[in-house]
């Protein structure tokens, strides 16, 4: 039997599973074929119904032992279900007969089953000696030989999909790098910084768009930046209303808590009514103390920065080679979260409590089981009220 693929893969065609294997296949569980399936489905472009009159059917195969233990299928075992289509419908939660039959011919035309059918086109088993040895119905044996199959197709949507989710925080990092600059740009580059998210977010972005939109914000990184002058020491000259000599008052930089500095120190028009010195913004302690702790939390007592990426190598694909500053540290982190799943987490806070060396090694733990985990935000949790004694700020 020649192998035949309908078309590429995931180029929104069906892929057809008729392999070249033969009779012989490796022994697998059904459960664990099934899975693969469910892992391909897309690509399969079978729907939720299809699968479910597949498991149905996979149900009805005498693959347990004497003790009633589930046992691997073989290229020698009966793999027919020569039940009725009442009986696989009371194992398909009430789907009923007319859509069972449409379910089946799709999964004929997957080449995931092909029918066996009886001069009468009756399902029923063939016995000698009170065995059943043959049977007229649905031959399940093509789902499988195609067990390798699938299990490639599945190999590859994982990669892929993984692909997909480091270059959407990638792009998404970078887009917020672009809207930092607050530089001019042309109305085609604003529709399309406007438009990226929805694009990011979207299941039916291709990975070759997403990495067409990260190619674009990078060159837009790379573009001339205007020069603009340095508000935090340029000057300002206010002119009293009588005329007389100006007055140079330093303009006050706006604190990156985005706290405002008070209105009576940054007005041009009067003076405050004060003793006649010129009043000057200054960083509270507070501020100060929260930079020199994040300051500190990046560093740790015996792990330097290039050994804390040599030590998470998962992590460190995620985070800049040379030790970056704290706003890009912080850019950083919210990228690798969102690539994880994880929303909303104050990493700030976090950095002061646990320290940066801790926190990535929890981010390299769910990088490698990411497969496993199947609630991030939950896990990301956990993991830090356990390495916080005084629980998750």
């Amino acid at each position: 039997m020649k192998s035949i693929t309908t078309a590429a893969f995931n180029a929104g065609a069906r892929e057809n599973c008729v392999q070249t294997m033969g009779p012989v296949f490796r022994p697998i569980r059904r459960w664990s074929l099934f899975d693969l399936v469910k892992a391909s489905a897309e690509a399969l472009a079978l729907n939720p119904g299809d699968l479910t009159a597949l498991r149905a059917m996979l149900t009805f195969l005498p693959l347990k032992d004497g003790n009633g233990t589930e046992v691997p299928a073989t290229h020698e075992m009966l793999l027919i279900c020569y039940a009725s289509n009442a009986s696989i419908c009371e194992r398909t939660e009430g789907m009923d007969e007319s859509n069972l039959r449409r379910h089946i011919r799709k999964l004929v035309d997957c080449g995931l089953v092909r029918r066996k059918d009886s001069a009468t086109g009756k399902r029923f088993p063939l016995k000698s000696g009170g065995v059943v040895v043959d049977a007229f119905g649905i031959d399940l044996r093509p789902l499988f030989q195609a067990a390798e199959h699938l299990q490639g197709m599945a190999t590859k949507i994982r990669e892929e999909e993984q692909l997909r989710r480091n270059l959407r925080s990638e792009a998404f990092a970078l887009r917020r790098r672009v809207l930092d600059l607050e530089k001019p740009v042309d109305a085609s580059t604003q529709s399309f910084l406007n438009g990226l998210t929805n694009l990011l977010r979207r299941k039916s972005t291709t990975v070759t768009q997403i990495a067409a939109a990260r190619d674009r914000l990078l060159d837009l990184l790379k573009a001339p930046c205007p020069a603009r002058p340095d508000h935090a020491t340029s000057k300002t000259c206010v002119l009293p209303a009588d005329n007389t000599k100006p007055v140079v008052q330093d303009l006050v930089k706006t604190d990156s808590s985005g706290v405002l500095p008070r209105k009576d120190d940054t007005e041009t028009g009067d003076l405050p009514a004060s003793d006649g010195r010129f009043t000057r913004q200054v960083e509270s302690q507070t501020l100060r103390k929260k930079r020199t702790q994040l300051r500190k939390a990046k560093d740790s007592p015996c792990v330097t920065y290039a050994d804390l990426l040599r030590r998470n190598p998962h992590a460190a694909s995620f985070l800049p080679d040379a030790e970056p500053s704290d706003a890009g540290l912080l850019e950083a982190l919210y990228g690798l979260g969102v690539s994880l799943g994880i929303r909303n987490a104050p990493y700030t806070a976090i950095l002061r409590r646990l320290g940066l060396h801790r926190l990535v090694d929890i981010f390299d733990q769910m990088i490698t089981r990411v497969e496993t985990i199947s609630n991030p935000q939950r896990y990301f949790e956990v993991a830090i009220v356990q390495s916080m004694p005084l629980g998750y700020p």
